[in-house]
This record gives structure tokens, C-alpha cells and sequence, in this order.
């Protein structure tokens, strides 16, 4: 979801190999727009286009991560692309440029590390299965309006999340669930114990509900920060201080 001066930032880092940039596609609004006043409302235009040093447009493509992590979106109903008339990605010549470290040398090693480890991570295989099942759900295009079939549906769904939450538990030597916590609704979502989204009680002093809320966080599972920083230990013998500024 990252956008506009955020990917200018992402693509910069990118380019001069500072980091590695990890994630999904980024939103594509590579574009500068005026806000002229009317006598009757405003017109708004397009007046300039981002370019990186490698020559790229951050416009309608956004940036590309050196490793994809699953999109917790629907990618196709978000970001520049989809919108009506979005102007074209394109590239220019290429800014000459430093470099700080060689990371690319090193990407093709650090996707194999990631790729194996999420294969065998009972977390991120859960999320990825989430993930698949939710866009299955999206994808339909048809909708029963029998109150049997909608019911059976729903139980298909539920059956369905439970089987995927109990073949998490299992893999991490946790006991599986008879039913899930909060089982009723209708439709697939990511757990909360994969999402952390601490919510504020205003009856209780913000004090208290801050250190049960930073608890909570301690005990919630991340899987993407957690292999985030699988990714950061891997590439630390690629930040090497002899290849600081060198040429592409």
C-alpha cells in the first residue's frame, strides 16, 4: 500500500543497493498533480511524472520488491493500475550512479533461504493458505439466494478455517480446536493472532492497557516481521564495508 513519496524512497533504496526491499508491489502513483480553482469547483492536473535513477517510473507499476511476501489485498481492485485512464509506466535513460553494497549478487542465495524456510514456517503456511482460500472466495461470481445453500456455505467455510487452523496447531505441537473462538461469521478471515491490532479499553487506565497491550504483542504471532527478520540476518554478510560506493 505504500505510495507517492514512500515508493520514491523504496525505489532509491533499491537503486543504490542501501537495502533490500521487501513486501509487495507498491501502489503506482508515481505523479504530481496541481489543484486550480474554478469559478465553479476545481480542476485538478497532471503536471509531472517521477522517474528513479535506474530510469524507472514509479507510475501505475510501483516498485517491485527483491522478495515478495504474499499481498494481504486484492490486488486487483488496488492501487494505481486499476484506476480509469492512469497514465502508462515507462522509463527514461538511466542516471549514472553509486552503488553501497553488492546485494544483488546475494538476492538469488536469500530467496532460496526465504523460500525454503517459509515451506517449513506452520505460520506463514497458514497465512498463505488463508490468503489462497479468501481469493477463492472472492473469485466467485455467483451468489445463492437459497437460504439452505447459503447455510451450507457457511458451514463448508467454517469447517474449512478450522481444518487450517488445526493443521497450524498441530505443526506447532499445540493442541487443535473442537470449534473456533468467535465461530459465526460468515466468510473468510486472517486470525487476530496473526494481525496485531491492539484495541483500547477507555474504561481502563491507559497505562495498564498499554502493558497488556505490549504483552499481547509479545505473544501475538508475526509471521511476515518474523521472517522479515530471518531476511535481515541472512543478508548481513552482504553489508560489507569494501563494497561502500562502488560503481554499477
Amino acid at each position: 500500500m505504500s505510495a507517492s513519496a514512500s515508493e520514491i524512497f523504496a525505489g532509491a533504496i533499491q537503486d543504490y543497493q542501501r537495502g533490500i526491499v521487501i513486501g509487495t508491489q507498491s501502489f503506482g502513483k508515481g505523479t504530481v498533480q496541481s489543484v486550480n480553482p474554478l469559478s465553479h469547483g476545481q480542476l485538478k492536473m497532471t503536471e509531472s511524472k517521477f522517474y528513479r535513477i535506474s530510469g524507472d517510473s514509479t507510475q501505475n507499476r510501483g516498485v517491485i520488491p527483491d522478495i515478495a511476501f504474499p499481498p494481504l489485498y486484492d490486488k486487483e481492485q488496488i492501487g494505481e493500475s486499476i484506476l480509469d485512464n492512469a497514465m502508462a509506466w515507462d522509463r527514461i535513460a538511466e542516471a549514472r550512479h553509486r552503488y553501497y553494497y553488492d546485494l544483488r549478487s546475494g538476492l538469488p542465495a536469500l530467496e532460496n533461504k526465504h523460500a525454503s524456510r517459509i515451506a517449513k514456517d506452520p505460520d506463514f503456511r497458514f497465512l498463505t493458505e488463508q490468503l489462497a482460500a479468501i481469493d477463492k472466495y472472492r473469485d466467485r461470481k455467483e451468489l445463492s439466494l437459497n437460504m439452505a445453500v447459503r447455510k451450507k456455505e457457511r458451514e463448508e467455510q467454517k469447517a474449512l478455517q478450522l481444518a487450517m487452523e488445526n493443521r497450524r496447531r498441530v505443526a506447532k505441537g499445540e493442541e487443535p480446536l473442537e470449534v473456533l473462538e468467535g465461530d459465526g461469521e460468515e466468510g473468510l478471515e486472517i486470525p487476530d493472532d496473526l494481525v496485531v491490532s491492539p484495541k483500547m479499553d477507555s474504561s481502563q487506565d491507559s497505562d495498564t492497557v498499554a502493558d497488556k497491550d505490549d504483552k499481547e504483542k509479545k505473544e501475538k504471532v508475526d509471521p511476515l516481521l518474523n521472517e522479515a527478520g530471518h531476511i535481515l540476518v541472512d543478508a548481513m554478510p552482504y553489508f560489507q564495508p569494501e563494497q561502500l560506493a562502488g560503481r554499477p
